[in-house]
């Protein structure tokens, strides 16, 4: 026959574990983003050539290889380059969900406003744009993940 202590004891188990795998199912970790002081003039010919670049990478979230580059306006100093990737582990409509909502926060005031160049990472994607080209001279900057 259980006594008391052997009662509480399987209570509290058994909360413990259903609290472990709520918190194992949330994968809405904050975004960490990157964002020297290089930035913009609103209205300008970069932030339109910004915005066609977002709805650019937005529009083409959905490919199956999870992975899209691209450019917008012409050559000079207002052109924008930008890409996305997703993880290799999330399906396509997970990536597509991660990328719509990043081109969305990383426009908000609450990370980089009018940054010129700007990376936002998220739990499944992350998204790149700046003035300079994407696959030309490395920079020197990284994130490290204290969450994993």
């Amino acid at each position: 026959m259980l006594n008391y202590f052997d009662i509480l004891l399987c209570y509290c188990i058994v909360i413990i574990f259903i609290f472990q795998v709520i918190k194992c199912r949330d994968n809405s970790s904050p975004p960490a983003f990157y964002c020297p002081n290089t930035t913009y003039t609103s209205n300008s010919t970069y932030s339109f050539n910004l915005k066609a670049l977002l709805s650019s990478l937005a529009s083409n979230s959905s490919r199956p290889n999870g992975f899209y580059n691209t450019t917008s306006g012409n050559m000079g100093s207002d052109i924008v380059y930008g890409m996305f990737l997703c993880r290799g582990d999330v399906a396509p409509d997970v990536c597509q969900n991660c990328v719509s909502t990043a081109v969305k926060d990383v426009t908000s005031e609450s990370y980089c406003p009018n940054g010129k160049l700007v990376v936002l990472w998220v739990n499944e994607c992350l998204i790149r744009y700046s003035d300079q080209p994407l696959f030309g001279p490395a920079t020197r900057y990284g994130f490290l993940n204290t969450q994993n």
